[in-house]
């Protein structure tokens, strides 16, 4: 799965609760966005792969297992829908 810059956004928006509290949207690494979330700062890839800026560096955590698998099961959640919906 490879997704666009705009697909991930909107991917993100509306997977994360309090979506309303990302902010810091940066855009200039391609394959990739960067976002503030309440209190921290990630990077989503094209691929879902998410880290977590600490500092300088970026590290995978705890939140960003479960970001990761957030974000996937609603992308295969809406694909599912999209099938569904030519199929009918």
């Amino acid at each position: 799965m490879k997704l666009t810059q705009e697909q991930l956004v909107e991917l993100i928006s509306q997977s994360l609760p309090y979506s309303e509290q990302i902010t810091n949207w940066d855009f200039s690494e391609e394959g990739a966005v960067r976002f503030q979330w309440r209190s921290s700062i990630y990077r989503v890839s094209k691929n879902l792969f998410v880290e977590e800026k600490e500092s300088i560096f970026l590290k995978g955590s705890d939140i960003t297992i479960i970001l990761e698998a957030l974000l996937k099961r609603v992308y295969l959640e809406k694909e599912a829908l999209e099938i569904k919906k030519e199929v009918t």
